[in-house]
């Protein structure tokens, strides 16, 4: 895993045990985003960076499937960090729709 990556912050440092299914991965990172995780040389983990004047978003797009493994601690942190996520910018549009309410 990178060190200091979102990943790492959501999973921690610990190696993580994940169901590789696929027969198909990534092979050139997009623009704005970041290799963050992976398995011999497979990426198994991608990461939006946050530059000046973009977005403050947040994205991770694992490889894995997470949702089959739902017993596993890894999986219940990669959700949970999605929905404080969500929530988190959930109640920014609201703030943002509010103000501009309040403007007119």
């Amino acid at each position: 895993m990178r060190p200091r990556s979102r990943i790492e912050g959501v999973l921690g440092r610990d190696p993580v045990v994940v169901n590789s299914l696929h027969h198909q991965s990534v092979d050139e990172v997009p623009s704005g985003w970041q290799a963050s995780a992976w398995v011999e040389d497979v990426v198994e983990v991608i990461e939006w960076r946050r530059r000046e004047g973009a977005p403050d978003w947040h994205a991770i797009g694992v490889q894995w499937h997470p949702e089959l493994m739902p017993h596993a601690a890894s999986s219940r942190a990669l959700f949970a960090w999605l929905v404080a996520a969500a929530s988190t910018r959930a109640g920014d549009v609201v703030r943002t729709e509010q103000a501009g309410a309040r403007s007119r």
